[in-house]
């Protein structure tokens, strides 16, 4: 009788663990996916701000509208391409990877942004 209530302890006991490993890796899964989330985000709102200061240069500058129009577009391509290696699937190493990604991210951004007084 002792037999049957130990087995049935080392089950529940061997279930709880994995149950427990589950639950830690879904929050591990859900906190890298928040800040995959984030970082979307910020390459969003980062571009999105190049691109209005394209609108409002062209404002200012009616007569060369179109030379802007071409950093608006570059842009977009640039936006393209992060969310392209945010979304890739076979990544060797995360965290460079994530690390390069946020780097490119100033690098272009300051780039368009000099692009612009220079038109």
């Amino acid at each position: 009788m002792v037999n049957i209530f130990l087995r049935i302890d080392i089950n529940l006991f061997f279930s709880l663990l994995a149950f427990q490993k589950i639950v830690s890796l879904l929050h591990q899964i859900n906190v890298n996916m928040a800040k995959i989330r984030n970082l979307k985000k910020v390459i969003n709102s980062e571009l999105s701000s190049v691109i209005e200061e394209c609108y409002v240069w062209q404002l200012v500058n009616q007569e060369k509208a179109e030379k802007a129009e071409d950093v608006i577009d570059e842009a977009i391509a640039h936006f393209d391409n992060l969310i392209d290696r945010v979304n890739a699937d076979n990544v060797q190493n995360v965290k460079n990877h994530f690390k390069n990604i946020k780097s490119d991210l100033k690098k272009v951004t300051v780039e368009l942004l000099e692009k612009l007084p220079k038109l």
